[in-house]
C-alpha cells in the first residue's frame, strides 16, 4: 500500500489481542496475557492499541507547527480511541488513520510483530 499521511494524520495497524487458554486451579480460562498478568476480558472486544506504519508531516498547535515525528513515530505503539479512528481496506488488509492529537499514549518499550503474518 502507498499511502502518505498529510499534515497531523497518522497511518495505522490494529494490534490484535492473543487469546490463549491458561490451566488455572480452577480449570482453564482463556484470558490475554499483557506483561506478566494474565488478564480475563469480560467479553472479546477489538484492541484499542495500534502499530504506526506512516505519520504526515506537521501538526499545527497554538499557532506553531510541529514536526508529528516530536510525537510518534513508526513503530511505535499507540493507543487511540476507537471512535476517533477512520478505517481504511486495501488489498483486503484493513488500516486505519487518525489525527495524531487523537493519540492517548504511547506505549514504552519494543513491539515484536511480523509483518508477513
Amino acid at each position: 500500500m502507498k499511502y502518505k499521511p498529510i499534515l497531523d494524520r497518522i497511518l495505522l495497524r490494529r494490534v490484535e489481542q492473543r487469546i490463549e487458554t491458561f490451566k488455572t486451579s480452577i480449570g482453564p480460562i482463556q484470558a490475554v496475557k499483557e506483561g506478566s498478568s494474565i488478564v480475563k476480558p469480560p467479553s472479546y472486544s477489538e484492541s484499542n492499541k495500534y502499530e504506526v506504519l506512516a505519520v504526515g508531516d506537521c501538526v499545527v498547535m497554538g499557532g506553531i507547527r510541529f514536526d508529528v515525528k516530536d510525537f510518534v513515530n513508526v513503530g511505535d505503539v499507540v493507543l487511540v480511541p476507537p471512535y476517533n479512528v477512520e478505517e481504511i481496506e486495501e488489498g483486503g488488509l484493513k488500516f486505519q488513520s487518525c489525527r495524531v492529537q487523537d493519540v492517548r499514549g504511547k506505549q514504552i518499550g519494543a513491539l515484536q510483530t511480523s509483518l508477513a503474518s
